[in-house]
């Protein structure tokens, strides 16, 4: 069976985002499955970036660009400003995001956010960003090489906080929990692959 003319375009040209300027001239209706049809992990942010533009994208409240390569600061603050209306995005995996690029995302005012084995992030820009986005609830650092400091100065800046993935952060040990208590709203808590024992959790 020949496939449709449009679908291999479509094809093409989520595997060369980078060849072209812009997408003005794809409607709206073929834009949305050729989003669909990008790789992020086969993909510069930067082109990605080219797809997230026109009116349609100023409602979008959820991003997904999970193992994306090449974000910058740059990148980052034009993406919060193309969709003003984030409140959940996942950079799982993105192993180029920086502690510069994630405290440009800040100012979208996040309540979820999932940066599992980020590997580039340290303690200074996961506290810095929490400091900056009090509004988190739902917070996913598995696998980042973070230290007892940062995770007590997570606590410590989100009161808002119901939610928390620490799981693979293999540094972190009872000591980052004397700040639990800062976190009234916190009901789930992964600590597996940790050197945090449950006592540290008391009650």
């Amino acid at each position: 069976m020949v496939r449709p003319l449009v679908d291999m375009c479509l094809d093409f040209l989520a595997n060369h985002l980078s060849l072209v300027d812009n997408f003005h001239y794809v409607p709206q209706h073929l834009m949305e499955s050729l989003v669909k049809l990008v790789k992020p992990q086969k993909t510069r942010f930067d082109d990605i970036l080219k797809l997230i533009d026109g009116n349609y994208y100023d409602s979008v409240t959820e991003l997904t660009i999970a193992g994306s390569r090449f974000m910058t600061a740059k990148s980052i603050k034009e993406l919060v400003t193309k969709m003003p209306r984030l409140l959940c995005v996942d950079f799982s995996r993105c192993s180029d995001l920086s502690d510069n690029a994630l405290i440009e995302l800040a100012n979208a005012k996040l309540e979820s956010l999932r940066l599992g084995y980020c590997g580039r992030l340290t303690n200074f820009g996961v506290s810095t960003f929490t400091k900056l986005c009090p509004t988190l609830k739902v917070l996913d650092l598995s696998g980042c090489t973070l230290t007892d400091e940062a995770i007590k100065k997570v606590f410590e800046n989100s009161p808002n906080l119901t939610e928390i993935d620490l799981g693979g952060c293999m540094k972190l040990t009872n000591s980052s929990m004397s700040a639990i208590g800062w976190c009234k709203k916190l009901e789930k808590i992964s600590i597996v692959n940790t050197l945090i024992t449950d006592t540290a959790l008391g009650d």
